[in-house]
């Protein structure tokens, strides 16, 4: 029976974090303020009865309106917290070489796994039970079918399921914690939003019998899209009498499915990807295998090497993962390919060819940027417990390595690992100068502005790395405060926003990354076009400065402060260069250069040692004097 030991610890050591309780107050915050805005939404509206008071048909389309937003909010909470609490669940414990105790055991695979995949679900499914009280509130105004509220919860449930039993197998295969969770990130988006996008390309190019089956299979799996099914259910009307439960059922079938055969191929792995792990450490050096990458050689910037071209502080994402990589970027870089068809090889498509390619190439080249930077903070937030978790931080801090130099070649290393991401920005952006020659003026704009962003997402997620013990915590707090930062908290001001006017709207996008990277094609096109979408490109040229100088001057100061605080954080002893000792020896302990009696009850000894350092220092001095006269 998996129901055992592991679970009751699971249980109640989850119980006990801090972090668990936070999320399902955060939640609960958030679905508050998705209640509020749809009641100023209302409130602006003014719809009264005869008397004065609010109509029922108007209180039926309040709770209605809430309730598909209630839906939205649950289904994309539960698809971006699932990862993060459940794919580091194996992978934690290979990182902190507890999952020996776990196969010395008497538990089997399936008790090990299972009761992990249990465990950790649960945590999450109690996000479900924190919206129903909130939920109730809405359903006393009416308005809400309670077949659709069942369908909604069971289709709900059945992507947590599913998604759990996803992240439980990258968990199982991965060897670090932030590579599961990023790789379940990756298969996630790849299913998102891959075959919609393939469905609308294919219907673009038009009916072609080679892409016939890419059509169908594309078709496919829009329609176990759960947003697709939800849009279906709320957005579209069912044809005849079509009942709901007939469009669900062979959704959560498929669903079923899959979990079961995640759950298997983990249960029959767990064991043999780590005896194949350590068979292979054990195994002695392997002949080497032809690797086409350009390193350069080791100059005096050592941390720095290291993060940019050494292995292990690469992302790994499994052979899985690059497919869906590979897929995610084929994704952003056909759109530009085939618009680049439409609108050169036959322009009389299109009436309006530099607007809707800026549009296109603003739009796609955002949305890209906030994907690096995801990327660049999921790297930076694990760049300092992926060391302490793999045993070799001590070695990394007994080093004569500066605070400085560590946590520079950190924020560096994670912008840098977002690399990838110039190659769909490059061809959007050629596509776009090609059709718009004046456009390339842009480009330089936007890779400032990137780096700016960037920097601060790398230092934030730094800082938390060097806070956390654990690299999940890390990566969960610093991708929390990103996505709170970079426009999360227009969900609590949109209504404010919107109704103080233009300068309001704009002040409220300053800080919001999506409008930062795509504000200098916009401005561009506000240049070009000045009645392009009524804005006054002067404000929005203010918010996109104050913007990039607010992230700017956000990194550099964190970064300080990270700095800083570094040796006080994770217990490093402070140290002093002693003139003329050089490699290891370059830094010694305080006690060496005290006075005589600051460091013992001895001072004849504490002399002794004085003497021995100062001997030292000469004997590696050319030009000092070696004879060893004081």
């Amino acid at each position: 029976m998996f129901i055992g030991p592991v679970v009751s610890l699971e249980m109640i050591t989850s119980a006990r974090r801090a972090r668990y309780f936070i999320v399902r107050v955060l939640y609960a915050l958030l679905l508050f303020v998705v209640l509020w805005i749809n009641y100023r939404t209302l409130m602006s509206q003014r719809i009264t009865a005869s008397d004065g008071t609010m109509s029922t048909q108007v209180l039926a389309e309040f709770s209605h309106a809430f309730f598909l937003a209630f839906t939205v909010v649950q289904l994309g909470a539960v698809l971006m917290l699932t990862p993060a609490m459940i794919a580091g669940a194996i992978a934690q414990e290979r990182e902190r070489r507890t999952i020996e105790y776990l196969f010395a055991s008497m538990l089997s695979g399936s008790e090990i796994v299972l009761s992990k995949y249990l465990a950790r679900t649960l945590h999450v499914a109690s996000l479900l039970v924190v919206g129903l009280p909130i939920l109730a509130i809405a359903m006393m105004l009416g308005g809400i079918d309670p077949d659709r509220l069942i369908i909604v919860f069971t289709m709900t449930l059945a992507t947590l399921v599913a998604t759990a039993s996803l992240s439980i197998a990258t968990s199982v295969w991965a060897k670090r914690s932030r590579d599961a969770v990023l790789r379940t990130y990756v298969l996630l988006l790849a299913f998102l939003i891959l075959p919609p996008l393939t469905w609308m390309l294919a219907a673009s190019v038009g009916p072609s019998s080679w892409l016939d089956w890419l059509t169908e299979l594309a078709r496919l799996g829009t329609l176990a899209n759960p947003f697709s099914i939800f849009w279906s259910l709320f957005g579209a009307r069912l044809p005849g009498r079509t009942s709901p439960w007939q469009t669900v059922w062979p959704i959560l079938a498929a669903y079923a499915a899959f979990s079961l055969v995640a759950l298997a191929w983990s249960i029959v792995s767990v064991r043999r990807v780590y005896r194949k792990s350590m068979g292979a450490a054990d195994s002695g050096p392997r002949r080497r295998k032809a690797r086409f990458r350009w390193r350069p050689a080791l100059r005096n910037r050592p941390m720095l090497w290291k993060e940019l071209f050494a292995t292990s502080a690469a992302f790994q994402l499994g052979w899985l993962g690059r497919i869906a990589t590979i897929l995610l970027m084929a994704g952003a870089i056909v759109p530009a390919l085939l618009l680049f068809y439409r609108v050169v090889l036959s322009p009389h498509t299109v009436n309006d060819p530099s607007r809707e390619v800026v549009g296109a190439a603003t739009g796609m080249v955002a949305t890209i940027g906030c994907g690096a930077l995801l990327v660049v903070t999921i790297r930076a937030a694990s760049s300092i417990t992926a060391e302490r978790e793999g045993d070799s931080w001590l070695t990394l801090v007994s080093t004569p390595l500066t605070p400085g130099d560590i946590v520079w070649g950190k924020i560096a290393g994670s912008i840098f690992a977002a690399r990838w991401f110039a190659v769909p920005v490059g061809i959007w952006w050629a596509v776009a100068t090609i059709i718009v020659p004046n456009f390339v003026l842009v480009l330089p704009i936007f890779v400032a502005t990137f780096g700016c962003v960037a920097l601060a997402m790398g230092a934030i997620g730094v800082w938390f790395s060097s806070w956390c013990r654990t690299s999940i915590r890390a990566m969960a707090s610093a991708v929390a405060v990103g996505i709170f930062m970079g426009g999360g908290y227009l969900l609590c001001c949109i209504p404010l926003f919107f109704q103080g006017g233009e300068k309001n709207l704009i002040l409220g996008l300053t800080p919001c990354i999506p409008f930062l990277l795509g504000a200098p094609g916009w401005l561009w096109g506000l240049f070009v076009h000045p009645s392009n979408g009524g804005l006054d490109a002067a404000n929005v040229m203010m918010a996109y400065i104050f913007g990039t100088g607010f992230y700017l001057v956000l990194g550099m100061v964190v970064t300080v402060l990270t700095i800083g605080s570094f040796d006080r954080t994770v217990g490093r002893p402070s140290r002093s260069v002693i003139p003329g000792v050089g490699g290891a020896l370059a830094t010694l302990p305080p006690a060496w250069e005290a006075s005589p009696g600051a460091c013992s009850s001895d001072p004849a000894a504490d002399t002794k040692a004085a003497d021995l350092a100062r001997g030292i220092g000469r004997a590696n001095d050319p030009h000092g004097d070696r004879s060893g006269k004081g």
